[in-house]
């Protein structure tokens, strides 16, 4: 199973990488998104996990995503309130986790 990390923070996307190996998937980490979705038809995955950080609004990267896939996306992100909750499940997010995660 092959999956996409997008991951601002080295230290995190690192401990990602190697929780997500462990658990027996191929990752590409990176933190590019809108790359990955432009070679989507070349380079497919089975899962996303987006660690969403200040750079971009995790509901417009949901949307972006939803736009070329329906893959699994996991989107990690700082405690949402309820409405942000709501809309990423809206967007088309499958699990939404509050950091801090344990692996």
């Amino acid at each position: 199973m092959q999956a996409f990390l997008i991951a601002g923070d080295s230290d995190e996307r690192e401990v990602l990488t190697f929780v997500l190996r462990h658990a027996g998937l191929a990752v590409s980490p990176g933190t590019d998104l809108t790359r990955i979705l432009t070679n989507w038809s070349e380079l497919p995955a089975d899962l996303i996990l987006l660690a969403h950080d200040a750079s971009r609004p995790a509901l417009e990267q949901v949307n972006a995503i939803r736009a070329v896939t329906e893959v699994p996306v996991i989107v990690l992100c700082e405690p949402p309130s309820e409405d942000q909750l709501l809309e990423l499940l809206r967007a088309g997010a499958d699990l939404v986790l509050p950091r801090p995660v344990a692996p």
